[in-house]
């Protein structure tokens, strides 16, 4: 059911339109021949809806940590799209810009990279504009 809505069929764009969001499959109608392909499939579901004794609960809850990524030696605009794919916030000194000088790169980061903090963390970028070392 996962698969079918959330990565749908090339040939078959509307499955995921069909499917709930709570991604419990309705109730199949299958005839014998079809039954002894199914084997018992998703018996289970149906069994803990009707027996007030057995319950499932099942839950996940994402991970808030962050891996700050390496962007030494990158572009600005390189450190910063990296920075913000990992859901933290990038923080740059400011450097004047010179017209005609090549874009400035990043020569010092803060926390280093590897280092785990929480979504939504600021990694501080010291620029440098001329020749990448």
């Amino acid at each position: 059911m996962f698969f079918a809505k959330y990565l749908p069929p090339e040939l078959w764009p509307n499955l995921p339109g069909l499917i709930p969001d709570n991604l419990v499959p309705p109730p199949l109608q299958l005839t014998p021949q079809q039954e002894f392909y199914a084997a018992g499939h998703l018996v289970g579901l149906k069994q803990f809806r009707e027996d007030t004794h057995c319950q499932v609960a099942i839950s996940e809850e994402l991970s808030t940590d962050r891996v700050v990524p390496y962007v030494l030696n990158s572009p600005r605009n390189v450190a910063e799209h990296d920075v913000r794919e990992r859901d933290l916030v990038p923080s740059f000194n400011t450097l004047a810009e010179q017209a005609g000088a090549p874009m400035p790169w990043v020569d010092s980061q803060h926390p280093a990279a590897g280092t785990v903090v929480a979504a939504g963390s600021t990694v501080q970028m010291g620029l440098h504009s001329g020749p990448v070392p």
